[in-house]
């Protein structure tokens, strides 16, 4: 299942797919040129169960992406710092109280770090965790609310 497309080692400046084994959680990246998939180079780290990838960027200003995860139990967030393929290390973000289902994630604010697209539990009005240095929440802003039979639906 594709999880998310960023620049995991590729030096063209042309996206990659991240994918994601549903059975393993294992991931593989697709170096793409164009819509052909180059070479595929498999992630050795492999995320522990119950976190479900939300998207990807660059959270470190390394100008590589990295992926971040939702505990599906906590709602906490975490982002693997990604040295290409390879995982480097972690941060662990606490969101705000009743902020549970993220879904994008997005440079909004123009700012140099990605922000973090969420609705909170229940279908209630959505917004956006803008993010700084070191996984850190800077602000926190609400979205208009949708039509009662939407939902704020990620890239994926």
């Amino acid at each position: 299942m594709v999880v998310g497309v960023g620049t995991f080692g590729s030096t063209d400046g042309k996206p990659d797919v991240l994918l994601q084994n549903t059975s393993t959680r294992a991931f593989t990246v697709w170096h793409m040129n164009d819509n052909v998939v180059g070479t595929k180079t498999n992630v050795a780290q492999v995320p522990t169960a119950g976190w479900k990838v939300i998207g990807v960027g660059d959270f470190n200003s390394d100008h590589k992406s990295d992926i971040v995860f939702q505990n599906l139990s906590t709602s906490q967030l975490l982002v693997w710092y990604m040295n290409g393929t390879v995982y480097s290390t972690n941060a662990v973000c606490t969101p705000p109280a009743g902020v549970m289902n993220f879904s994008a994630v997005v440079n909004l604010s123009g700012k140099g770090y990605p922000d973090i697209v969420y609705q909170h539990t229940g279908g209630t009005a959505p917004g956006v965790l803008h993010m700084g240095a070191n996984f850190k929440i800077t602000s926190q802003s609400t979205l208009p609310a949708p039509a009662a039979d939407q939902n704020v639906a990620g890239p994926k």
